[in-house]
């Protein structure tokens, strides 16, 4: 009997364990115990998932032969002794595996160095930046190299159950279990397939069937013909209803499902556009999916189309004129479609690729001024807004200077009633505005009973008032047009209030409250949301009455403003809704959190709590 050692940590996904059906299955379908299962943790005892649901696990101890780790909504660092049990496990175990985000625990134990590897979607580019030695793949359902396996996301965990289960066994008993679960075998495609499909929601079964058979014949080349008898429709009336309920036509919105960059061509080392030239319309069948083009003279069409300016077009065109494949190493040392730019610490910059415009408040200096030169870097054009009107221009020609975006000035005080209006009729009106970075605000540290309640009355009107009402402008704009990202800077005084002054405590927290409830209203419709919660930075903030500058504090408790930034864009590329950039271990958050939505299951009841009743 086969051993399978399961670890998980505070804040682990519930999902995960969805992955320990196929090995239940695998014992009911073979008629006796082949497989057993041991949830282990580092302390042992009751373990809190990110929902707050509890399990109870056994501490580490012997190694399994085959021991999974599960991930977490946000990578956490590994505690050492963890770090140290996984390490030592790819030499004691037969196999080691990491569903979704459990691939940064193996990465961390080294146990990735120099292998293929896949996470989550939207944690891949973070797993390739921090182990640059591991061939990350954010395209595959599951990897294997040697004895170490990786899956995507957490349902993806189950396909690698499923695959380890035929790696014991045999591909029957994985079929059978399969079909006991209502899963796939062997999934098709990879997660950007499904990603793209996922994103459309029709209203009938009509068009939801013709979606399942695409999904279905994904390495397929598919016609409107085709999908519009799945759907019991003329080729007409489908691509008519198909309009109405996803907005695009078939053909444009379906193109996106294949024509990826980790489209299957990909990974076999050709690129899309020498792949639909060297491949014989006779084989088409074995190669990317997508809607498929009738000539070839289409095809260089529907591949160009993805791209962003005329010069990549006529780059691709020139292109197609190779008749074999090209290797993935080849294109790689290519001259590049968009020459990037290298910035003074190596990094490269992005600034051919428009990304809209990021209106930056606060933005002369500190913070919002490297919040700006790096979205600049990143590709967006800028508006910037602060008081300092010498200030902003110096900043705006310096990013300027730099990247060539287009950056534009709006002075304005957020204290005044008419300039934070012609914001906030900004933020409305300005169709290509995609990102609101609410930086302006000002703190204080001398006690509640020293302040000046005037100026207790300012702050609120910066860091509340204006906040929120640049906030109501931008996310029924962003929301209606499909998509944006809000960031507010918060503080960890939201956390601790008995650090400096009161009032600014209690500001940063309705910053974090209004954050999260953003998230829960409006994340599932297109708007995405961060709250970052910086401790002490080297920025002028800290030249206010009791405190005289940051120089006057604990040096290591000071952050630099570029690294706190640096960081703060690594969280929200991360898709982290808190980013707390001096938090070392993660983790600490996310016990906090799962403490916090627990106990709300608890907070209101029709009687007192028993210490609250009269003797």
């Amino acid at each position: 009997m086969r051993h399978i050692g399961f670890i998980v940590e505070d804040g682990f996904q519930v999902m995960g364990l969805a992955a320990v059906s196929a090995f239940e299955f695998a014992n009911t379908t073979l008629g006796r115990p082949a497989y057993s299962l041991t949830l282990m943790s580092q302390r042992g005892g009751s373990v809190s998932s990110s929902l707050g649901v509890a399990v109870t696990t056994q501490p580490l101890g012997d190694y399994p032969d085959t021991l999974v780790v599960l991930g977490e909504l946000v990578p956490t660092p590994t505690p050492e002794a963890l770090r140290a049990y996984i390490a030592e496990a790819g030499e004691k175990s037969r196999r080691v595996a990491g569903i979704c985000t459990g691939a940064f625990r193996l990465a961390e134990a080294g146990l990735l160095d120099g292998k293929a590897a896949t996470t989550h979607w939207a944690h891949a580019r973070a797993l390739q930046e921090r182990y640059p030695t591991i061939r990350v793949d954010d395209d595959r359902i599951f990897i294997r190299d040697g004895n170490v396996w990786t899956s995507a996301g957490m349902s993806a965990g189950i396909d690698l159950a499923l695959a380890l289960v035929e790696d014991d066994h045999d591909a029957a008993l994985a079929r059978s279990i399969a079909r006991k679960l209502v899963v796939y075998h062997r999934r098709p495609g990879g997660q950007s397939q499904f990603s793209a499909l996922l994103e459309l929601e029709p209203r009938s079964d009509r068009v939801r069937r013709a979606l399942t058979y695409a999904k279905e014949n994904l390495r397929n080349p598919l016609t409107v013909e085709e999908l519009a008898e799945a759907a019991s429709l003329s080729p007409r009336q489908f691509s008519r209803v198909f309009r109405e309920e996803t907005g695009e036509s078939p053909p444009r919105r379906l193109s996106g499902c294949g024509w990826r960059r980790r489209s299957p061509c990909w990974r076999r080392g050709a690129t899309p556009w020498t792949w639909w030239r060297a491949t014989p319309a006779s084989t088409t069948a074995t190669g990317c999916a997508a809607l498929s083009c009738a000539t070839s003279a289409t095809r260089p069409r529907a591949c160009a189309a993805a791209c962003a300016t005329s010069r990549a077009r006529k780059t691709v065109r020139r292109m197609a004129r190779i008749d074999v494949y090209m290797s993935f190493e080849t294109w790689r040392t290519a001259p590049r479609l968009h020459p990037s730019r290298t910035n003074d610490r190596g990094s490269t910059m992005d600034t051919e690729r428009n990304k809209g415009i990021a209106l930056v408040t606060g933005a002369s200096g500190g913070i919002g001024a490297i919040y700006a030169e790096r979205l600049a870097r990143r590709g967006y054009d800028l508006i910037l807004v602060a008081r300092n009107a010498a200030r902003l221009e110096e900043v705006a020609a310096r990013i300027t200077t730099a990247t060539s975006r287009t950056v534009k000035t709006v002075t304005a005080d957020l204290n005044d009633a008419a300039d934070l209006h012609r914001i906030e009729a900004l933020l409305r009106e300005e169709a290509g505005i995609s990102m609101l970075i609410n930086n302006a605000g000002f703190g204080a540290a001398t006690p509640l009973l020293d302040s000046d309640v005037a100026r207790m009355a300012e702050m609120i009107a910066i860091n509340v008032t204006a906040l929120t009402r640049l906030t109501y402008a931008a996310a029924p704009a962003f929301v209606a047009r499909g998509g944006g990202t809000i960031v507010n800077i918060s503080s960890i005084v939201a956390l601790a209030p008995e650090v400096l002054n009161g009032v600014y405590g209690a500001s940063k927290a309705y910053v974090l409250a209004l954050t999260q409830s953003l998230q829960h209203e409006l994340g599932a419709r297109g708007l995405r949301v961060q709250a970052v919660l910086p401790g002490a930075t080297a920025t002028e903030f800290w030249k206010m009455p009791g405190v005289g500058g940051h120089e006057n504090l604990p040096k290591e408790i000071v952050m630099s403003a570029e690294e706190m930034v640096d960081a703060a864009l690594a969280g929200l590329d991360a898709g982290e809704i808190v980013t707390i950039p001096a938090l070392q271990d993660g983790g600490e958050w996310l016990s906090y959190e799962a403490t916090r939505r627990a106990m709300a299951q608890h907070l209101g009841g029709s009687a007192p709590a028993p210490r609250y009743r009269a003797a």
